[in-house]
């Protein structure tokens, strides 16, 4: 079965087409336009409150016992059917692989994984936390709406991401490249888009909306009379931020990164157009072994991939979230 994104992929490494690539990229972008348009259309400006009858708390049913094991199996079937039952298959297929975590290549694809996960889930932190205390200082719907814009990444797919970075990264190389050699008689080569600099603002821009929707509702529940005390005794913004902000704070941003760091763990789309030469992550191995039906070994990179993605998980669950000011959503809002 064919689809859109995999239409991108064949149209730019099978056939060489960059032109067409981009042509299948905006069809993509004006459906996703279209659909976020239709959906806030329809919501318009309605509001929804909790009823005051609703506020009672409610009060526990006792089950018998062939009641409360048929309510806990229903409860607990999704975990054992998402997750349960095809990792326990995943780490058969891995056990009888033969492959181990010391190979050269797979310490390689790993680390190149972690490295490019890590300084992603800075940036992307880092980036929402500015966004949202620019939102908080400056009221105004334009500046609201450009936040609203960079949040869009996450309702567009993937190899759409890469090929909008991808082909302004080329004619800056390209232009780069030509100066090179007209004042030093040398080739510059690729030094943006073939290097993982490319790769970390598609990062960006993909999941750029999962710190927003981390560290915004955390920075909301901040009295602003916090604010307004600390710029009547002279602080500047960046003073109440470092000195106020982010010590309350930390939780919600902290998950930011976490939440930034699985999603970029787990990224092939974008990984795969835009990957430099011998820059290989566990996604790409794994989609690799998976193409040449060499599934005991794809299921080894999937192992690990659960693993690291699931430590944050359970990390979230614990203490980072009791601390925070809020309860912030581990995953963006509707667009």
């Amino acid at each position: 079965m064919q689809t859109l994104t995999t239409a991108i992929y064949r149209t730019w490494y099978g056939l060489g087409n960059r032109e067409g690539a981009a042509q299948i990229a905006v069809v993509l972008v004006v459906i996703a336009g279209l659909l976020i348009m239709i959906e806030r259309r329809s919501r318009g400006r309605a509001r929804f409150h909790i009823a005051s009858n609703l506020r009672q708390q409610a009060m526990p049913v006792v089950l018998d016992r062939w009641r409360a094991a048929a309510a806990a199996l229903a409860c607990g079937l999704p975990i054992i059917l998402g997750f349960i039952v095809p990792t326990a298959h995943l780490a058969q297929l891995a056990w009888h692989s033969g492959a181990t975590l010391t190979d050269e290549r797979f310490l390689r694809d790993a680390t190149n994984s972690f490295l490019l996960a890590a300084a992603a889930a800075v940036i992307v932190a880092a980036l929402a936390l500015f966004l949202s205390y620019a939102g908080r200082l400056i009221r105004r719907r334009s500046v609201n709406r450009l936040i609203e814009f960079a949040s869009l990444g996450y309702a567009i797919p993937g190899a759409v991401i890469a090929v909008g970075v991808l082909l302004p990264l080329a004619t800056v190389d390209h232009a780069i490249d030509l100066l090179s050699q007209s004042l030093m008689g040398r080739s510059s080569g690729l030094l943006l888009s073939g290097t993982a600099f490319a790769l970390l603002i598609a990062y960006t821009v993909r999941f750029l909306a999962v710190g927003i929707a981390n560290i915004a509702p955390g920075l909301a529940a901040i009295d602003p009379a916090m604010d307004a005390s600390a710029r009547m005794l002279g602080a500047k913004p960046r003073e109440v931020l470092r000195k106020i902000h982010l010590p309350l704070l930390r939780a919600p941003v902290l998950t930011a990164g976490l939440v930034a760091f699985v999603e970029v763990m787990k990224e092939l789309p974008a990984t795969l157009l835009i990957r430099p030469f011998n820059l290989d992550t566990l996604a790409i191995g794994v989609y690799r072994f998976a193409s040449d039906e060499r599934l005991h070994q794809a299921a080894v990179g999937s192992i690990v991939i659960v693993v690291v993605s699931l430590a944050p998980v359970i990390l979230l669950g614990g203490a980072l979230v009791g601390r925070s000011p809020a309860r912030p959503t581990s995953s963006p809002p509707d667009p």
